[in-house]
């Protein structure tokens, strides 16, 4: 038996994908607004720093894995 979706399963999986999308944009600019509130109140932006500095170069290859794994998923 082949594989078929009707209509009114499109119609579902479209409204599901429309919603993750619109709560990642969400929650994205929530986000941003929240750290944006220390920032400006310590006018640094290493006030949230929780790692050394010499953890850069693991961060940015994670960081770039993370967001590949995210896209994949997606």
């Amino acid at each position: 038996m082949p594989f078929s979706l009707t209509q009114e399963k499109i119609k579902s999986y479209k409204q599901r994908a429309l919603l993750l999308a619109c709560g990642m944009v969400a929650s994205s600019t929530l986000m941003g607004v929240i750290l944006a509130i220390p920032f400006a109140w310590s006018e640094s932006t290493e006030v949230l720093r929780v790692v050394p500095s010499s953890f850069d170069p693991y961060a940015i290859s994670l960081s770039v894995a993370v967001t590949g794994l995210l896209l994949y998923w997606l």
